[in-house]
């Protein structure tokens, strides 16, 4: 799924589409690494006759819900960098996350450009061992007239991907004990989130994420 908006500030030409990465929260061999980090793309590109300048990017949350753990899972903490969207334990609908950038990214005419977002967690969110769906509306500001414009809708995990909170290879349940129907139960439940969040025009999200659906 691709989302296209197109804002035209004067003669520039600016055309937007999102790519999302929904990183596994482990890489192999317990490794996180930033290949594996929940990441946003913007990609832009001026089809105009004259340059623009974009100086802030921002994430307005349309809709949050909880992950429900369906396994009990551990091994060592997971490390995160500081950079790009940190998002906070008491995250709901209509909060704004911001990108804080300190200076201005510029596209000339006749040029493309990315901005990359990753999106993290607060301290309070990890020691609360919180997982969340998150989906929000991705959008940056331009300098010449300090508007904001929308880019599209992204759905991420946060910290970030466990597929086995949403699906399993080779699961029957007719043949399964208790505990195995309690967790395909839960898998299902999850999965109706994740249906929930991704149904509207314009949501983009990674592929980690669109196997589980």
């Amino acid at each position: 799924m691709t989302c296209q908006t197109e804002t035209k500030p004067g003669p520039a030409d600016l055309k937007a589409t999102l790519d999302v990465r929904n990183g596994a929260s482990k890489a192999p061999a317990g490794e996180y690494t930033s290949d594996s980090q929940t990441m946003i793309n913007i990609n832009l590109r001026n089809d105009g006759q004259t340059g623009l300048s974009i100086d802030r990017t921002r994430l307005v949350v349309e809709d949050v819900a909880d992950i429900e753990p369906c396994e009990p899972s551990g091994g060592e903490e997971i490390r995160t960098w500081p950079q790009g969207v940190a998002v906070p334990a008491e995250v709901s609908a209509g909060t704004v996350l911001n990108d804080e950038r300190s200076a201005a990214f510029r596209i000339d005419a006749d040029d493309a450009g990315r901005i990359g977002m990753k999106v993290t967690v607060d301290q309070e969110f990890e020691r609360a061992a919180l997982r969340k769906l998150l989906r929000a509306r991705v959008e940056l500001r331009l300098v010449s007239d300090g508007t904001w414009h929308g880019v599209g809708s992204a759905l991420v995990s946060v910290p970030g991907t466990r597929v086995n909170e949403f699906t399993r290879d080779e699961w029957h349940p007719e043949t399964g004990t208790a505990d195995d129907v309690a967790y395909g139960e839960c898998l299902s439940r999850n999965r109706e989130l994740l249906a929930r969040l991704a149904d509207g025009p314009g949501v983009e999200m990674g592929a980690e994420l669109q196997t589980a659906l």
